[in-house]
């Protein structure tokens, strides 16, 4: 379904807003972001959805109730800020 991000291509913002809970975990999953699982969990027990996930913020990844650790927090933040940066409607490599 995803391709490994390997070539730095992200999904438009308009592709996430369309995801459900676990199509955005299956994504999460298959990138490499360097954070242990149990953050990605984390996401998937507070039932994070695409449109939910581009408002995350690394502020709200520190508190309850993620209360994800400083480091994967400021990976997960970033990764959100690029996909709310690529251009609207740009397709993601599949």
């Amino acid at each position: 379904m995803f391709s490994t991000n390997t070539s730095n291509v992200y999904p438009s913002s308009d592709e996430v807003r369309e995801w459900n809970k676990d199509t955005l975990i299956k994504f999460l999953q298959d990138q490499n972001l360097k954070i242990n699982q149990k953050h990605i969990t984390t996401l998937d027990n507070q039932e994070v959805s695409g449109p939910a996930f581009l408002l995350l913020t690394e502020r709200k990844l520190l508190n309850a109730p993620y209360n994800l650790p400083a480091g994967p927090a400021s990976i997960i933040a970033e990764f959100v800020n690029k996909i709310n940066r690529e251009e609207k409607g740009k397709a993601f490599a599949s």
